[in-house]
């Protein structure tokens, strides 16, 4: 029996080896691994306070469609300098660059317009010499916005790097130097250009700070570099100059010490890594302020003592990945600085720790196999996983450390699968046998399905264009409360059979049932063109099929009415789940939506809805309604949506007075609420047990005039 230590030690020997000589050029796999575990522990911790001392402002979609002098003028981002200025700002960092000059109109017209101003004929009738002296104005935009700079602190941004830029000893980055560096052997990162804003603006700003960033392997940022260099000078990160600005450090004390790693604020330190990183302390989705620079030009946003940060942000541009998704950029620089002033950078933990913590697992699991106790195997396993999985979340929760874990989890897991699977191997025939037995049993259906038709079993799916139907009793919740288990079980045993054969009926493929609610799809295993009619038919079907279960919903005191939900789009469809379970399933923007629909049934009071595509699709033959122009929970287009009426066969509703509630639809979406009132109300006297037209009176009545823009879109807040 001492087959099973003696591999289990070599595996953990092995990922020891691995793990020893794991530096910058390990696998990607490793490394991906390692970032995902820290990822996960920011989310077990959850979002962070931080120290209040930051608001970011973002250019952003918003900004722009009010104020579009934000980005084509140098006077709209000065107007946004001066505005905060006026609300408090102690200072403001500028997390972009201002490379060229503004150029407005044409160098030859803009200096003939500066020359007439500057000289102008007396003989120009007054109009014109108005009209030039304003055009003239507004050459100027460079000069208003290097005026608003210096109206107070600014620190601006720029960029280091090796092949795009000017070359670095043309320019004047001498503000965004430490003032004070320590000689040593050790030298941050060579960078031979930059991308920096103009001489004028870097004079006018206060500070310059750089806001080059490395991207881990999955392209998500994690750390920052204290330094970069050129020559002997040493350029400081954003964040760092905005501690030091916040902390009241002036350029001549803040000192970079090579030899130990460590940068100087005053009498605070900062110590990064042997290539000079710290690791960020991601505070979480939401824990910074941040607005948009239309609600500080257009509002009255209470900056309250922070510094503040301008990023442009439009079109989801200068965005980064963190561990919480995707941000603004400037979140980077504003964690940074968040992390100096509380003193709690991430620290990663040193080689020697994640050794340890790999023979610690690792000789757990090997341990208990040494042990002649045969339970001692299962401990031993069990502590040295428990262990791998346990002790680097805790370190950095209770700690703030992050402790590799990938080593151990492969040392803990790995010796745990080698050492049992060569237990098994030693064990006699009637123990290998009866595992066997037992793993034909679990996995027979899955086995069978593989060896009648392996593709069958593959996760891999494709795109289809089908039609997703989705139905449910009403307040079947209400009812489940008051109805014993088993009778509850034989009703719905009675309720689905009629509603499984009006989906079989129409070709449809019912997907699961969850609960009274049914799912099943019309294009889906086997494609089917017309599979919007057939989710209709089926979906009139339920309808009059809802008549055999009535006497039985009677006996248990349900009032039998549902809602069905049908929508058509491009879906995923395949068998999706699990190596162990798989199960044939479509995914997609569509499928929601059709959930959505169905729920929306109760809000509307009606039987059927459907989608645009499932409605467009239809044959004359089909009767629907138009409903409504909705935003449902979830999506932030809006959709129109159909009531099903009936067809050829089947009619749910018979509306009287069908005009009256087309020309209501139209004035509410043309805005014409009189006319949109009248209408309605003619529908509602025609038709009193409908409940549409009454939301759309209510919406009325609520709003009192459409609100501008007007787009005729409800939003709905609910699923």
């Amino acid at each position: 029996m001492r087959l099973a230590p003696a591999l289990g030690g070599l595996v953990v020997a092995l990922v020891l080896a691995a793990a020893s000589a794991r530096d910058e050029r390990s696998p990607r796999m490793w490394a991906l691994a390692e970032t995902s575990l820290v990822d996960t522990w920011f989310h077990l911790r959850g979002p962070q306070t931080t120290q209040d001392a930051v608001l970011v402002v973002l250019v952003d979609d918003d900004a722009i469609a009010a104020h579009p002098d934000l980005v084509e003028r140098r006077e709209g981002m000065a107007r946004l300098l001066r505005r905060l200025w006026e609300l408090g700002a102690p200072h403001i960092v500028l997390d972009f660059m201002i490379p060229t000059p503004e150029k407005l109109l044409p160098t030859p017209l803009t200096d003939d317009l500066r020359a007439w101003v500057a000289a102008p004929e007396p003989e120009t009738p007054p109009l014109a010499t108005g009209l030039l002296q304003r055009t003239e104005a507004i050459t100027h935009g460079d000069d208003v916005l290097e005026a608003a700079m210096r109206a107070g602190e600014v620190t601006l941004a720029f960029h280091l790097g090796v092949e795009t830029g000017e070359p670095i000893e043309e320019l004047k980055l001498t503000r965004g130097t430490y003032g004070q560096v320590a000689p040593s052997d050790a030298l941050p990162q060579s960078q031979s250009r930059a991308l920096s804003s103009m001489e004028r603006y870097a004079k006018a700003a206060s500070r310059l700070g750089v806001i080059t960033v490395d991207e881990h392997v999955d392209h998500t940022i994690r750390e920052v570099k204290l330094a970069r260099r050129h020559g002997q000078r040493h350029f400081v990160p954003l964040g760092v100059q905005m501690a030091a600005t916040r902390l009241g450090v002036s350029r001549g004390k803040m000192a970079f010490l090579g030899g130990e790693r460590t940068v100087r604020l005053g009498d605070r330190e900062v110590r990064g890594d042997d290539d000079f990183s710290v690791w960020l302390n991601w505070r979480g989705r939401g824990a910074f302020p941040v607005v948009s620079a239309h609600d500080v030009l257009d509002g009255d946003i209470d900056v309250g003592g922070r510094m503040v940060i301008v990023a442009y942000n439009a079109l989801s541009q200068d965005m980064a990945s963190t561990p919480w998704g995707r941000e603004p950029a400037a979140l980077t620089h504003a964690t940074l600085m968040d992390n100096i002033l509380a003193d709690d950078l991430l620290i990663r933990a040193g080689k020697p720790a994640e050794l340890a913590l790999v023979g610690l697992c690792g000789g757990l699991v090997v341990l208990g196999f040494l042990l002649p106790w045969r339970p001692a195997r299962f401990l031993g396993a069990l502590a040295g996983c428990a262990a791998a999985v346990v002790l680097p979340p805790a370190a950095f929760l209770a700690q703030g450390t992050w402790l590799p874990g990938v080593g151990a989890l492969l040392a803990a897991f790995g010796g745990t699968l080698v050492a049992f699977t060569a237990a098994w191997l030693q064990e006699g025939s009637e123990a290998r046998a009866l595992r066997k037995a037992f793993a034909h049993y679990v996995s027979d259906e899955l086995l069978a399905e593989m060896v009648k038709d392996p593709s069958l079993v593959q996760l891999a799916g494709q795109r289809r264009d089908l039609s997703i139907l989705f139905s449910d009793i009403r307040s079947f919740t209400t009812y489940s409360e008051r109805i014993e288990p088993l009778d509850l079980i034989g009703f719905l045993n009675h309720y689905l059979t009629p509603m499984t054969r009006a989906v079989m009926r129409n070709r449809g493929f019912v997907d699961k049932y969850i609960g009274d609610a049914v799912m099943a799809l019309f294009g889906a295993p086997v494609p089917e063109e017309a599979h919007a009619e057939h989710a209709c038919r089926a979906a009139l079907d339920m309808f009059t099929g809802l008549d055999s279960v009535r006497p039985e919903a009677a006996k248990h005191g349900i009032d039998l009415a549902i809602g069905v939900g049908v929508n058509s789009g491009v879906v995923a469809v395949g068998n999706m789940g699990s190596a162990d379970r798989l199960e044939y399933t479509v995914l997609g923007d569509a499928v929601n939506l059709a959930s959505r629909l169905e729920g929306l049934t109760k809000t509307y009071g009606v039987f059927c809805l459907l989608g645009e595509r499932t409605a467009r699709a239809l044959p004359p033959v089909f009767r629907v309604r138009r409903l409504d122009l909705v935003r449902v929970k979830g999506k932030e287009e809006p959709v129109e949506i159909f009531e099903l009426c009936g067809d050829d066969r089947v009619t749910v509703v018979a509306h009287a007075e069908p005009e009256a509630w087309e020309a209501g639809v139209q004035a509410w979406r043309d805005g014409d609420f009189p006319a949109a009132r009248a209408a309605f109300t003619r529908f509602r006297d025609a038709n009193p047990d409908d409940r549409v037209a009454g939301l759309y009176l209510e919406r009325m009545a609520l709003l009192g005039e459409p609100p501008q823009p007007w787009d005729g879109v409800f939003t709905h807040q609910t699923k």
